[in-house]
């Protein structure tokens, strides 16, 4: 039977309040007092009208949108796929954006999936209990073009092929060159991919397709017919198969599941840019630009980005409901924050830091600054905030305040509640921060202090399963592979491709402690 949102609401309040997500203040004080010197009246303000609020008050607009489409129940819970298929049945506006917004979460969790996967790959094939074994050099050499360390590659591919290892050899020479612009090189590697033999004919095509190229897919199991219907532009069939392809245990030599999470990513970002980019308005051109971001197609996404302002009058609603922003203000300021990463990526570094400096004078919300934050770390880039470390802290409590807040409304326990969400992504995004600065016990630290502990590993729109990956990586890189393997033997019930690297977590595991076997 079908839950009315109104008893969905009420579970979620139990879920997350028991959960121990209830707000708190940070003890230390000193954050505390930085977010209070400096918070926003407004913000409190700007919450009352948004989802959040509309959603514990049981606005009438909400209920019939959840009432009527049981996606968004599927997209609450995380389940991603169930969510999709829900979606798919229509074409109003508000099934296009729940498309692109299940799309852009699924492409987000594979995106998230593919970093931790491939280093925890090159941390397993650089470890002792492998460096006497042959096959594993030129797997390590895919994997380290994955990663972007074509000098690394390079060098790999360099040496001495062993035998029977010719054509991989051959291949990885021609993709590093690929991969650092040298557009003369693609004769040889269309040639080194018909030299593989064809048991090798599906990692053949997983590398064609990741670099652009064409290839002949003649492998006749599921990841080749995966790739076929990518290749084909058939991304939801693509992405479809991928989920489900069947790879047991650890490979020593190149396999296309090296690409399976780029593929997947790339699938479902397709997807999400298919159902937003014929909405028009400013939700079809943000939920467009994110899917081009994670494309890599810079010069498109800030264009596309110049479509997105505050007006309240357009069908915001669906494009918020069960996400992080507070109204159309503060998605115009994001969406300018993340066009001045795009002008930067794009070769525009000029303007694009232009445009940051502009979005922060004009005194954004703290989500918003912590976004710029996230973004001016990733980038390298000098300002405009001056001390980031400060802005985070901020950001962090004044979160915290704004669920305080939010228990002096009616029915303020659940709108503190569903704003855990805001709290868990502000979290995330600090803990990318911290990472970056190679501090990882802290990223660990600021995760877990937003992970709803009662509800285990299980997602939700609050945890949703990018938040758990990014969590099970920083377990791992803190040495405590029992819970970060938890996670992904949780999240592969609900993500059955999540299971490769849930494999490659488990021999990283048993690398570092000897052999012992690991949990599940």
């Amino acid at each position: 039977m079908k839950r009315s949102w109104v008893a969905s609401a009420s579970a979620l309040l139990v879920g997350c309040l028991i959960a121990g997500c209830s707000p708190s203040v940070d003890s230390g004080g000193k954050a505390a007092q930085l977010a209070n010197a400096k918070l926003k009246t407004t913000e409190a303000e700007r919450l009352k009208s948004s989802w959040v609020v509309r959603y514990a008050q049981r606005d009438e607009k909400i209920g019939k949108l959840l009432s009527g489409q049981e996606g968004w129940l599927k997209y609450r819970e995380m389940e991603l796929a169930d969510a999709l298929d829900s979606f798919q049945a229509g074409n109003s506006p508000e099934e296009k954006i729940g498309r692109a917004r299940a799309a852009l979460a699924l492409a987000e969790t594979y995106d998230a999936l593919d970093g931790f996967y491939l280093d925890m790959e090159s941390q397993y094939l650089k470890s002792p209990v492998v460096l006497d074994k042959e096959k594993t050099r030129a797997r390590l050499g895919f994997v380290e073009l994955r990663r972007k360390r074509l000098e690394e590659a390079k060098k790999i591919f360099s040496e001495p092929a062993p035998r029977g290892q010719e054509t991989y050899y051959a291949l990885g020479t021609a993709a590093v060159a690929l991969a650092s612009g040298d557009a003369a090189v693609a004769g040889d590697f269309d040639k080194s991919l018909r030299d593989l033999s064809a048991e090798r004919n599906a990692f053949g095509g997983a590398c064609a397709i990741y670099l652009g190229r064409s290839a002949s897919i003649r492998d006749k199991g599921k990841f080749g017919i995966a790739l076929a219907k990518f290749a084909s532009s058939d991304f939801r069939g693509a992405s479809e198969s991928l989920s489900e392809v069947d790879i047991s245990g650890a490979s020593f030599e190149p396999g296309p599941e090296l690409f399976l999470y780029a593929l997947l990513s790339r699938a479902n970002a397709r997807l999400a840019l298919e159902s937003a980019s014929s909405l028009g308005g400013s939700e079809g051109a943000w939920l467009s630009a994110r899917a081009l971001w994670l494309l890599g197609e810079y010069d498109k996404c800030a264009k596309t980005l110049l479509s997105v302002s505050a007006d309240e009058t357009s069908s915001q609603l669906p494009a918020m409901l069960f996400g992080v922003i507070i109204d159309g203000a503060e998605l115009r300021d994001v969406a300018r924050v993340l066009r001045g990463a795009a002008l930067v990526k794009s070769g525009s570094a000029d303007e694009g830091r232009e445009l940051l400096g502009q979005v922060l004078s004009e005194d954004p919300s703290f989500y918003t600054q912590v976004y710029l934050a996230k973004t001016q770390s990733n980038l390298g880039i000098k300002g405009p905030l001056g001390n980031i470390k400060e802005t985070v802290e901020q950001a962090l409590v004044a979160t915290r305040m704004d669920r305080i807040k939010m228990l002096e409304m009616e029915n303020g326990e659940i709108a503190s509640a569903l704003l855990g969400a805001r709290q868990a992504d502000i979290s995330k995004m600090a803990a990318c921060i911290q990472e970056g600065e190679g501090k990882t016990r802290e990223s660990l630290d600021t995760l877990d202090s937003a992970h709803q502990k009662k509800r285990g590993y299980k997602p939700d729109f609050v945890n949703p399963p990018a938040f758990l990956i990014q969590l099970s990586s920083a377990y791992a890189k803190t040495g405590q592979f029992a819970p970060a393997t938890e996670i992904l033997f949780e999240l592969s019930g609900t993500y059955p491709a999540i299971r490769v690297g849930y494999e490659g977590l488990k021999r990283l595991y048993a690398s570092k402690t000897g052999g012992e076997a690991p949990p599940r």
